[in-house]
């Protein structure tokens, strides 16, 4: 082979043009006569990144750092490999040494990375800032800051800093979409369409632009458009999807099919377009849904539907679809949304042992928290101590329906009945929510049972509501019975309990007196029978 440094320039050579299968030959070969040469093994990890092999490149940047620990390009490109490979807690330990130094741009840059990435937006701030100061015309550096403001709920800052992005490189296609989103979210709907198509002008297979635009387009009412964009979410969100075997539904003829529909996203949203199902079997199909277990007994029972089974069964099929498809392959708008008053329906047994145990009076179910999990939460649920005026209002009306890490703060809420722990399933849920008179909810499942079911229900929103409920209005085309309340301003939750507690005093009557403290409603245990299902067979048609 070659002198050992001439082979280096060579491969340096390579790689500096993009010829990097070249490149990691020569250095394969270097390697091979001195494996503990840490400037190949510094240079085959970052052709191997170049490349998109992230994790191949960790390995040997590891390697060459562990020979030459201070060797500072070699820390930064091991970070960068790390965060390609999806481990910020690996980049951050590797540029701990480096974080002293505040001339160093790129490493401050990398550590506000990894830092948003494991959702340590404030932190991330402070990184960015200090990049900019060493790189003050740095692109990137002001998107990534920007982004961080805006998980921070700062907008105005978001925005300046993303624009700034914007004027020192145009072509910076994520600025662009980073600044539609921000802009959907300040209900700044055309021009969030406008920087959407600007960010797919320049790079037309962006994902995240194209769902971005289809959020702002949904957000504005325009269904047609807005349900073509919403498909990207198969391509801005891949590792949520999987195709089974058969055919991708396309909506076509049905007649004698079994059509397998895949449930995704929240519970909520497997709700919500469950009104689809009963389309599907009046066209001819035998209609599986593939859900959460949780929703499996209530979906089963569903007029329309053969087999609700949980997720990864995938029973014999001809056709599949993914479930939030349905209302474009429907052609759904707005003055056609179907089934809005009520398609679902509780289990009547149930719903009669409610009742019975459930006190004497106006019964108003109550959830103030969805899942903490939920990208976001911090914005749609409600701190419990804002509930005071509700509570007020109620007159001891109220029935706490809220699960999960938030059920126990009932017990600081005098006047609230609990009976979560009955709420075994969605099917369970499903009986409670029928035997209420009225359900407030901030934006989680309950809401979309609730409004399935026929049941009044006021939905507490944030300033940056969800796609689906739209903005400026106070009613939604999919549920005939629903109030909505919004925000006037991020985070103002205190103006959106004013007006539910108004509006809740107007339809209070007095309630018992014995509804004075927190209490649990005692219920002899739950037990269901459910009869073995038999899949049907698949049709010869395909």
């Amino acid at each position: 082979m070659p002198d050992p440094i001439e082979a280096l320039l060579l491969a340096i050579t390579h790689s500096r043009a993009g010829r990097y299968v070249e490149a990691e030959t020569i250095l394969c070969d270097v390697l091979a006569a001195e494996p503990d040469q840490p400037n190949a093994l510094f240079l085959l990890g970052q052709c191997m990144l170049a490349d998109g092999r992230a994790a191949e490149a960790t390995s040997f940047l590891a390697r060459g750092l562990a020979l030459r620990p201070t060797h500072r390009d070699g820390r930064v490109a091991l970070a960068r490999a790390q965060m390609a490979a999806g481990e910020p807690f690996d980049a951050l330990d590797t540029l701990a040494p480096l974080v002293g130094d505040h001339g160093l741009a790129a490493v401050h840059t990398l550590r506000g990375t990894a830092l948003n990435a494991l959702g340590r937006p404030a932190e991330a701030v402070d990184a960015f800032t200090i990049a900019l100061r060493g790189s003050p015309l740095d692109a990137e550096t002001h998107l990534n800051l920007g982004n961080a403001h805006s998980d921070l709920g700062k907008r105005d800052l978001a925005e300046r800093h993303i624009r700034n992005a914007i004027a020192i490189k145009p072509d910076l296609a994520e600025a662009h979409a980073s600044l539609g989103h921000l802009l959907a979210e300040t209900h700044r709907l055309a021009e969030a369409v406008a920087c959407a198509q600007a960010a797919i002008d320049l790079q037309p297979d962006f994902a995240a632009a194209h769902w971005n635009q289809g959020v702002a387009l949904l957000l504005s009412g325009d269904m047609a458009a807005g349900w073509e964009k919403y498909e990207w979410r198969k391509r801005r969100f891949p590792d949520s999807f999987t195709n089974p075997p058969g055919l991708q539904w396309d909506g076509g003829p049905l007649d004698g099919r079994t059509i397998l529909v895949l449930a995704e996203q929240g519970l909520g949203d497997t709700i919500q377009f469950a009104r689809y199902f009963p389309m599907l079997a009046a066209r001819g199909a035998t209609v599986m849904v593939e859900c959460a277990g949780s929703l499996v007994l209530l979906l089963q029972a569903m007029p329309g539907v053969a087999i609700a089974c949980t997720r990864g069964e995938r029973p014999d099929h001809d056709l599949w679809v993914d479930q939030m498809s349905l209302p474009r392959l429907f052609r759904t708008t707005l003055a056609d949304v179907p089934a809005p008053t009520a398609y679902l329906q509780a289990d009547p047994a149930r719903a009669a042992h409610w009742n019975r145990l459930l006190p004497v009076g106006l019964r108003v179910g109550l959830v103030w928290a969805g899942n903490p999990l939920h990208s976001n939460d911090a914005n749609r649920s409600m701190p419990i101590a804002a509930l005071g005026p509700i509570l007020d209002a109620a007159q001891g009306s109220l029935i706490s329906l809220q699960v999960g890490a938030s059920a126990s703060e009932v017990a600081s809420l005098p006047g609230v009945a609990d009976v979560t722990e009955h709420l075994t399933d969605w099917k369970e849920t499903a009986s409670a929510i029928a035997s209420m008179d009225l359900i407030v909810t901030v934006d989680t499942a309950v809401a979309h049972m609730a409004g399935a079911l026929g049941i009044p229900v006021w939905v507490m929103l944030p300033y940056a509501p969800d796609w689906r409920w739209m903005l400026d209005r106070t009613d939604s085309p999919w549920y005939a019975g629903m109030r909505l309340f919004r925000q006037a301003r991020p985070g103002d939750w205190t103006g959106v309990v004013d007006q539910v507690a108004a509006a809740l005093a107007e339809v209070v009557r007095p309630a018992p007196s014995a509804f004075v403290a927190p209490y649990t409603i005692a219920m002899p245990p739950l037990t269901w029978s459910v009869a073995p299902v038999t899949q049907p067979a698949s049709s010869d048609a395909k």
